[in-house]
Formats: C-alpha cells, sequence, structure tokens
C-alpha cells in the first residue's frame, strides 16, 4: 500500500555559527532565532529510468528495479506529467510531456498517447512535483539587522537544470528569475506593521562543509520586530517553473514511505555579514499515496407499484399493481377497459446512458396453455413495433402504452397510442443518451376481452430489462 505523504515540521536550532564564503565568524546575540519551514507540496519528485526500449508510438513503459532514486512506480500516480530524456540532455523543457494513463504494476506504467521517437533503456523517466517554500521564524533581536539570508540543499552539479536531483532541491527557473515580481516574498503575522520589505533578491550557490545550497539573499527594509513572525516565501505563486523542484528520493535503494530529511538553514545578518542570528530547520519530503476506488458503469431501477384510480397514460386504472404482479382480477365486463400502470425509476452513471426495454413469454393463455386472448390490433394497426389509437372496448386483445413521468425518455407515449407486447425478442420501451437521475417512466396495461372469452384463469409473464450504454 502506497502511504501517505508527509511534512514533517521541525525546527532544528543552534548556537553554533559557521564561515560561508566572504562571511565573517560572529556569535549569536541573545536566544538562537525560532523557525520551521513548509512545503505546499512535500511529495518526493519521481526519478527512474526506462528499462526495456520502447518503439515509435509505444505507450507502455517498464522502468529499471534498480540503481536508480525510484526503482519502481510506487511514486507514479494516474494523472502525473511524466517526460522522457537522454541521460546526456539538458532537461525536459523542449521534449513532449505525457499524461500517466495507467500504473500497471510495480515496474510496469502506461502514457495517455505514443511517445515521439520511441525510448531506450536508460533514459530518463521524470514526473517533477513543485512546490513554495514557507520559511517561518520570529527573531530575539532585530539590532543590525540588514539583510536575510537562505541555504536549500542543492545538488553539486546541474542544480538548476529542470530535472529532479536526488535528495537536493533544483531551482528549474527560479535561479534565474529570483528578482522577478512574486518570486521572493514577505508575510507578517497579523500585519506588517513596521512596514518591514524584502528587496533586491538574489540568488547564487555555495559549498559549505563539501555541501551544495541554494543561497537567497534579501535586503530587509521598515521597521523589523523581535515580537513579530516572518514568513519567507520561495517560489511564484502561479508560474511552476519559478519554484524548487522537490527532491527525488535520495541513494539508490529507496524504502517507500520513509521520508528524507533536509535542513534548510535561515539567518538574519548585518551589513557586514555578520550572522545576527540563524535556524536549522528541517524538512522532509515523502512518497504521496494514491487513493482509488472504481465505480462501474451501473443502472439503478425499480419498478413500483401504481393504485388503482391513479391518472396515468390518459386515462384512469381500475386495477391496482403490486411491483411484480398486474392482477386484472375477475373480468366482470366484456367489451370493456381495463387499466392498470407501472412505475419505472431509472438512474444511470455512464454519460451513454441506458435502455429499458421489454418483453412478453406469449399471448395470455387459459391455465398457461390454451384458449388464449389474442393481441389484438387496437383501433387499426398497432403491433409490437408500431402504435396505434384505442378507443374502441370492442377491439379486443392486450396491449401498453407509455407516459413520462420525469425526463423524455419514452420510446413512445398514449399521444401515439398504443403496442403488443413482442414475445420474440426485446422492445425498447424507454432510453436515454446521458446521465440520468430518477427519470420516471409509466408503462400502462390495458385489457379488453369480448363476452365469448372462454372461463378459466388466464396469464402470461412480462420480463423486463435495463442496461447502461458507453
Amino acid at each position: 500500500m502506497r502511504r501517505l505523504s508527509l511534512l514533517l515540521l521541525t525546527g532544528f536550532f543552534a548556537t553554533a555559527i559557521f564561515i560561508s564564503g566572504g562571511q565573517r565568524q560572529a556569535l549569536a546575540l541573545g536566544v538562537p532565532q525560532q523557525a520551521y519551514t513548509t512545503l505546499t507540496n512535500s511529495r518526493f519528485s519521481y526519478y527512474g529510468s526506462v528499462n526495456t526500449a520502447v518503439a515509435t508510438g509505444g505507450s507502455d513503459v517498464v522502468v529499471k528495479s534498480s540503481g536508480e532514486p525510484d526503482n519502481d512506480t510506487g511514486n507514479l500516480f494516474n494523472g502525473d506529467g511524466v517526460c522522457f530524456n537522454n541521460p546526456n540532455s539538458n532537461g525536459c523543457n523542449s521534449q513532449t510531456t505525457y499524461t500517466v494513463s495507467n500504473v500497471l504494476d510495480s515496474t510496469d506504467f502506461s502514457v495517455s498517447s505514443g511517445v515521439t521517437g520511441g525510448l531506450q533503456p536508460g533514459d530518463r523517466v521524470v514526473a517533477s512535483q513543485s512546490a513554495r517554500m514557507a520559511i517561518t521564524f520570529q527573531p530575539t533581536t532585530v539590532a543590525n539587522l540588514d539583510h536575510i539570508r537562505i541555504y536549500v540543499p542543492a545538488a553539486s552539479s546541474s542544480s538548476g537544470d529542470g530535472i529532479p536531483d536526488s535528495g537536493k532541491f533544483d531551482a528549474n527557473t527560479l535561479d534565474t528569475d529570483i528578482a522577478s515580481a512574486g518570486v521572493v516574498s514577505l508575510s507578517c503575522s497579523a500585519s506588517c506593521a513596521g512596514s518591514e520589505t524584502l528587496t533586491s533578491p538574489a540568488y547564487s550557490t555555495t559549498t559549505i562543509a563539501g555541501q551544495t545550497y541554494h543561497m537567497i539573499t534579501a535586503t530587509a527594509g521598515g521597521s523589523w520586530s523581535a515580537s513579530r513572525v516572518y514568513t519567507v516565501t520561495l517560489g511564484h505563486a502561479s508560474t511552476v517553473a519559478d519554484r524548487f523542484i522537490n527532491p527525488a528520493p535520495s541513494g539508490t535503494s529507496h524504502t517507500r514511505g520513509v521520508g528524507d530529511k533536509l535542513v534548510v538553514t535561515v539567518q538574519t545578518e548585518d551589513s557586514s555579514n555578520n550572522i545576527i542570528e540563524k535556524a536549522d530547520t528541517g524538512i522532509t519530503a515523502n512518497d504521496g499515496i494514491m487513493v482509488s476506488a472504481y465505480i462501474p458503469i451501473s443502472v439503478t431501477w425499480t419498478i413500483s407499484s401504481v393504485a388503482a384510480s391513479s391518472s396515468v397514460c390518459n386515462t384512469t386504472t381500475s386495477v391496482a399493481t403490486t411491483a411484480t404482479s398486474v392482477p386484472f382480477g375477475t373480468v366482470y365486463a366484456s367489451n370493456t377497459f381495463f387499466d392498470a400502470a407501472h412505475l419505472h425509476t431509472i438512474t444511470t452513471n455512464t454519460t451513454g446512458g441506458y435502455v429499458l426495454q421489454v418483453k412478453s413469454d406469449g399471448s395470455l393463455k387459459k391455465d398457461g396453455s390454451s384458449p388464449s386472448i389474442g393481441d389484438g390490433t387496437c383501433d387499426g394497426s398497432c403491433s409490437t413495433t408500431t402504435a396505434a389509437a384505442w378507443s374502441t372496448a370492442s377491439n379486443n386483445g392486450f396491449g401498453y402504452t407509455l407516459a413520462n413521468s420525469v425526463g423524455t425518455d419514452a420510446a413512445f407515449t398514449y399521444a401515439d397510442g398504443y403496442r403488443l407486447f413482442d414475445s420474440s425478442d426485446f422492445q425498447t420501451i424507454a432510453s436515454d443518451a446521458g446521465l440520468v437521475t430518477e427519470n420516471k417512466i409509466y408503462l400502462c396495461y390495458r385489457l379488453s376481452v369480448s363476452g365469448s372469452q372462454q372461463a378459466g384463469l388466464y396469464w402470461n409473464k412480462i420480463t423486463y430489462q435495463a442496461y447502461p450504454k458507453f
């Protein structure tokens, strides 16, 4: 089972001061600065490689099961954007991005369209996750505060090529666009009452004790307060490329669900680059989790009884039905209409709609054998597929008509007349070409017999079926 992506918001505080580039060693003043860092998206980026060649136009991709930050499809989900590139190329910016359509198993997934030019073993499989990074801190002292400096872990090379880095953040275009509006922003608790600002943001990389960092500096303006909480956000609100790309798992033997903890450092400095305060903040990227539930195409359908004396199908019923019977009972008068009805309620979740059909097992027969009550021809030439008027009760037989209660799904209505039940095949009595919720159709039965119809119990069986379309 894929585990939930976790974001650990843990502050690590230290009084030791390191020397970086032109920085001069200084003692931190007062209590060390308290801080924490959050990401708008803490999911690992995906970085694997192709195991088996894919021909031009192919859409099924098998990834290598060893030697990469990602050696399975555990953090690759349906809907992810993925690109492929030769290890010697620089990023996926000029290449096509494909959409993951199905994760088939632990090493096999498919994309929604054929891969242009095909793939070779060793080609990268990349699905980047980007995030805005927010560093929140409360200074203990703001005396001599001139600027803020932030260190974010970076790869020792290619740290801004738009490809996820194992265990490190990639700058993407944030490095070159650092001074653009909205890439670095400041907010304050309650409000920036001292008109605090961060201006002139600058980006570079630096190496400290063998570790490479993205280094961001910005000038502090206004009246900063030791009683106020500040948040510096790195990354543009809408331009995804101007955000850090989240790390891929570190190393080549990642265990799913186990996060990689990285340290982001924020420090305040004076105009001579002396550190006033600093805090190391822990941030943990982790695997995402795909929650899935399959809902099959279906039709929900009920048959409901209709009481006697109900006004349906432009007539008044004389017989009450149950959900499973049409009990005409004792037919006490000849050449007289006996009317009954059922109400069909249909819901379907497929955009193709549904079909409702009916079929009988033959005419109404005495004792289920013979003689039978003839199907009749209504007042003219009704049949199993053609409707005709039927208002003359001496035109004996058994048939049906339809009426819409909710929707317009009936195949015909009483305005068109009546039809006869088909015993050779199902006939469609209602349908729709889209999603429907509780559409309702009445099927109204009509029976008339002659005075010479032989006495006895007559019956047949009516069968309905409903199915979805796509």
